[in-house]
C-alpha cells in the first residue's frame, strides 16, 4: 500500500519535471541562436554546479568515491573532479542544440584521431561496436563520427522506461537530425531489439553502445567489484564483432574539440561464453577506466560508482 501511495505522489512530480526539462530544451535550442556558444555552454555548466551545492549528500558521497578510486589526488583536487561531474551533467542539455545551429563549424575545427583504426575494423567484416562511455561529449559520438563518414546506430534509452519520456524523446529526436546510420537510425531497447541489433552488426554495420551503467555482471572498476550491464559482452560472443572505444574530450568551456577511437578492445572467444563475457566486460571497464583517469573531471559517472560497487557485493552475497 505504503509503494502504491508513493508511486501515485511520484507520477504527477515526474510529469512536471518532464514539461520543465523538455520546455528547457526548446528554450536552448533558441538560445542556441543569439547567445554566443561558449556562454551557453558556460551557463549550463554553473546550473550543474549549483545543483552540486544544493543535493542533499551529493558533495560528501562524491567525494568518498572519487577519493576511494584515486586515493593519490589531493582534497582540493578531489572536490574540483566532483564539481566538474555536476557541470558535466548539464552539457548535453547544449550539445545538440548548438550543433544544430553551428554543427559545421565547430565540427570542422573538430580533432579527430584514430579514425583510421576504424577501418581497420570495418576490414574484418564482422561489425563493430563503438563503446562511448558517458566522459566529455559522448552524447555527440555518432553525430561526430557520422561526419567523419562512420555511421553508427546508437541503442538509445526507451523513453517509457525514465520518468521524463517527451524530455528523452525530445532529446533523442535532435540527436537523430545530427546524423547516425542511413539504415537504422537508433535502437530503443525492449521487444525484438537485441535479434535486430545482432543482425545489423552481423551485416558488418556499426553499433553505438554506452557501457558504463548498472548490471549484474561483476568485473573490476576502479579497485573493487562493479555490478555493470554486459550486452557488450552478448553482442560481441553472438557476432565476433571488433570493438572499439571512443572517447570526445571537451575544451575548458565544456564544446566537444577532440573526438579519438584510439583502442580497439581485443579479445578471443574460448566457447564458454559467460568466461567470454566476463573477459570481455573486464577488457572494456578496464579501458574505460584508463581514459577516465586521463580526464577524470569530466566523467559523469561518478555518483555511480559507489551503487556498482554495492551491488556487486549483494549479488557476491546472494550467490549460490
Amino acid at each position: 500500500m505504503l509503494k502504491k501511495i508513493k508511486h501515485s505522489l511520484l507520477r504527477p512530480v515526474a510529469s512536471v519535471v518532464d514539461i520543465s526539462m523538455l520546455s528547457l530544451i526548446y528554450l536552448t535550442r533558441g538560445l542556441a541562436y543569439v547567445l554566443p556558444v561558449k556562454l551557453l555552454y558556460a551557463i549550463f555548466t554553473y546550473i550543474g554546479y549549483v545543483l552540486y551545492y544544493i543535493v542533499p549528500g551529493a558533495r560528501q558521497r562524491l567525494f568518498s568515491t572519487i577519493s576511494e578510486c584515486m586515493p593519490q589526488l589531493t582534497d582540493d583536487e578531489v572536490r574540483h573532479i566532483a564539481r566538474s561531474s555536476y557541470g558535466e551533467l548539464m552539457r548535453p542539455m547544449v550539445d545538440f542544440p548548438v550543433f544544430l545551429r553551428h554543427g559545421e563549424r565547430l565540427l570542422d575545427q573538430l580533432v579527430e584521431e584514430g579514425y583510421d583504426v576504424m577501418d581497420e575494423l570495418d576490414a574484418r567484416g564482422k561489425g563493430v561496436i563503438v563503446l562511448t562511455p558517458h566522459v566529455g561529449g559522448w552524447d555527440m559520438a555518432t553525430a561526430i563520427m557520422n561526419h567523419y563518414g562512420f555511421e553508427v546506430a546508437p541503442i538509445l534509452v526507451n523513453p517509457d522506461a525514465t520518468l521524463t519520456p517527451r524530455a528523452v524523446r525530445g532529446v533523442e529526436a535532435l540527436g537523430a537530425k545530427l546524423g547516425s546510420d542511413s539504415e537504422v537510425s537508433y535502437f530503443i531497447p525492449g521487444g525484438d531489439m537485441v535479434t535486430r541489433a545482432t543482425d545489423f552488426i552481423r551485416k558488418g554495420r556499426r553499433l553505438g553502445l554506452t557501457p558504463d551503467v548498472e548490471g549484474k555482471r561483476i568485473v573490476e572498476y576502479f579497485g573493487h567489484p562493479a555490478a555493470v550491464a554486459d550486452g557488450t559482452g552478448h553482442f560481441a560472443c553472438d557476432t565476433g564483432a571488433a570493438i572499439a572505444l571512443g572517447i570526445v574530450v571537451r575544451d575548458e568551456w565544456g564544446v566537444p574539440c577532440r573526438a579519438y577511437i584510439g583502442y580497439p578492445i581485443e579479445y578471443e572467444l574460448t566457447g564458454d561464453c559467460e568466461t567470454d563475457i566476463t573477459n570481455i566486460m573486464q577488457a572494456v571497464f578496464s579501458a574505460i577506466e584508463r581514459e577516465i583517469r586521463k580526464i577524470p573531471d569530466q566523467y559523469t559517472q561518478w555518483g555511480a560508482v559507489g551503487r556498482w560497487w554495492k551491488k556487486a557485493e549483494e549479488l557476491t552475497k546472494s550467490a549460490p
